[in-house]
């Protein structure tokens, strides 16, 4: 919701300054709705480790403060390190690359079979933690 009203946020107030949108609408509403689905997908990654944290350690805010951290730490290694493999990872880069169009279809791909096997495993640790628990 939040990219959504990003973008609307944008689009009002260059034409309350008299500026046109530089492209077609249905262009503009297409990117608006790839972002946010995107941005969607990505936050459900992360939120799905965030559950494994929270099952292992019981601890709402550990889970908390890992939603928090896990991408400001991602990017912060990324840049420090310049590990290739950590550009897998990093959610939210990808989803401003994918909204910038910096990034093709076929490039994509990776990223999105990467993300769907951590929420594979996080489903399968999800179901093993819950059996273990008890109730």
């Amino acid at each position: 919701m939040q990219i959504v009203i990003f973008f609307l946020a944008g689009i009002l107030t260059g034409m309350a300054l008299g500026r046109n949108v530089g492209t077609s609408w249905a262009n503009l509403f297409g990117t608006t709705l790839l972002t946010a689905l995107i941005v969607a997908f990505f936050i459900g990654v992360v939120f799905s480790m965030a559950i494994v944290i929270l099952m292992l350690t019981g601890s709402l805010i550990g889970s908390a403060v890992f939603i928090i951290i896990f991408p400001l730490l991602v990017s912060i290694i990324s840049m420090i390190s310049k590990w290739d493999w950590l550009k897998y990872v990093d959610f939210f880069g990808v989803s401003v690359k994918i909204s910038l169009k910096q990034l093709s279809v076929s490039q994509f791909q990776p990223y999105i079979w990467f993300s769907v096997a951590i929420l594979i495993i996080c489903f399968g640790l999800s179901l093993i933690l819950i059996r273990r628990k008890e109730l």
